[in-house]
């Protein structure tokens, strides 16, 4: 579905003043979803639907306000990335798990801590709009993965524990469940709730993120979990004769040797000190490599880089032929983002003055203490898999015509890379390459 067709759909649901949205009656696709039988913790989202029946949100959308929405979503995105680039290692980040590990927090801030939220996230959108904006892009990234080869699947969880269950709020679990379709589960926060919390990151990332907590903190009451997951196969596969050995040199300016994959690609990309090319996979997605020039290094090109400059750079892609070589690589990469975050003007929400007031009422202080991010990538001949989560823990304080003119891109240095949702120009996962890890 394109992207005018796809507001057009929005906008003819928003003429009638209201969306209404259950909990489970998301057009989200799923991938190996949750087998309840390997988690001990008792699920809630039954009775939390039950209780609420259905929610009726009434707002207003126009192309303007969406395209505003997925400019400030690009913005976050390219400011999140370099904050969190290494300078010497490979980086790899989803920052769609981040936003929506986020705006279901956000849900539960008020005051200050919410402004401060608002702004970073999305530019300052009210958090109303926010979460229907979230969930206009959930059900558009799931559109856009319907095909036999190309899966995209998004989970959303809550875990809270159990002895302050009933200071939650449950206007705020109903908008974890309605906007995110979010699982909600009650646990006692012990050993076993570690390997339920593990189980599920690694049963809604098919196995590429097989844990994301290592302990669960005394102090530990909440935690808000996205997991994402990648599977697709290129428009046109490499076949064995376009796959031999070749050379990449690093960041250490020391080559190693890499499996190279050949193929002519039609979507150019030129810009300030950059060269690069788009590749389709099956499915409204497409793999985006951008080349800084031999002169210029990764950082310093990431560092004049946008949310509108990288959407700038694929709406502009050249129509042409591009002989291109590029790497069979797997990288894995894992951050805490708490300093990265509060840098970008969430301060108040990691410290003890932090009001999660619309989250419940507490006793204590309620901050987060961590937002943990791990992803995991493999680019091979066939395609690609790529898999996320990001978990914020909670703790309460005790088209035009083809060119003729012939390209050539050949990813055999550092280089930067996305995988972008073609109707809306989201970078579900952006990263680095510097290395090859064989």
């Amino acid at each position: 579905m394109g992207y005018a067709e796809f507001i057009k759909r929005a906008l003819s649901i928003a003429a009638a003043g209201v969306v209404v949205l259950s909990a489970g009656g998301c057009a989200l696709q799923k991938g190996s979803g949750t087998d309840n039988t390997t988690i001990a913790a008792k699920e809630l989202t039954a009775g939390l639907e039950n209780g609420k029946e259905e929610i009726v949100y009434c707002y207003d959308i126009s192309e303007t306000d969406y395209e505003k929405f997925l400019s400030d979503a690009a913005d976050f995105s390219l400011e999140l990335f370099k904050n969190s680039m290494d300078s010497h290692d490979s980086t790899l980040l989803s920052p769609v798990s981040v936003m929506l590990a986020l705006g279901m927090t956000a849900n539960g801030a008020a005051g200050e801590t919410l402004v401060q939220m608002e702004q970073t996230l999305s530019g300052g959108i009210g958090i109303e709009d926010l979460n229907v904006y979230c969930r206009i892009l959930l059900d558009t990234l799931a559109d856009d993965a319907d095909y036999e080869k190309c899966s995209f699947s998004i989970a959303d969880s809550v875990w809270i524990k159990n002895s302050i269950s009933e200071n939650v709020k449950e206007e705020f679990l109903k908008a974890a469940a309605s906007y995110y379709d979010a699982q909600i589960y009650g646990a006692d926060f012990d050993g076993s709730t570690l390997n339920d919390v593990n189980n599920w990151v690694s049963e809604n990332t098919d196995g590429m993120i097989d844990s994301i907590l290592e302990e669960i903190k005394a102090d530990d009451i909440i935690y808000l979990i996205n997991a994402v997951a990648f599977d697709a196969e290129w428009e046109n596969i490499y076949d064995k004769n376009s796959v031999s050995d070749g050379e990449f040199t690093n960041i250490d300016n020391e080559t190693v040797t890499a499996e190279m994959m050949y193929s002519d690609e039609n979507k150019y990309i030129s810009g300030d000190n950059v060269t690069g090319f788009i590749k389709p996979y099956m499915g409204n997605y497409s793999f985006v490599a951008l080349l800084p020039d031999e002169n210029v290094s990764l950082e310093e090109y990431a560092a004049g880089l946008d949310g509108k400059t990288f959407r700038n750079l694929i709406n502009n892609a050249i129509d042409a032929t591009v002989h291109t070589a590029t790497p069979k690589f797997n990288s894995g990469f894992s951050a805490e983002l708490s300093q990265i975050l509060q840098n970008m003007g969430m301060k108040d929400a990691f410290s003890d003055t932090a009001d999660f007031t619309n989250m419940g009422d507490w006793d204590n202080p309620v901050y987060i203490d961590r937002i943990i991010h791990k992803t995991f990538i493999s680019v091979d001949e066939n395609g690609t898999k790529a898999g996320a989560s990001t978990v914020v823990a909670i703790t309460e304080e005790s088209a035009p015509e083809p060119q003729q003119k012939t390209y050539t891109v050949t990813l055999d240095r550092p280089f930067m890379y996305a995988i972008v949702d073609d109707t809306t120009g989201m970078p579900v996962f952006i990263g680095t390459l510097t290395d090859i890890q064989i």
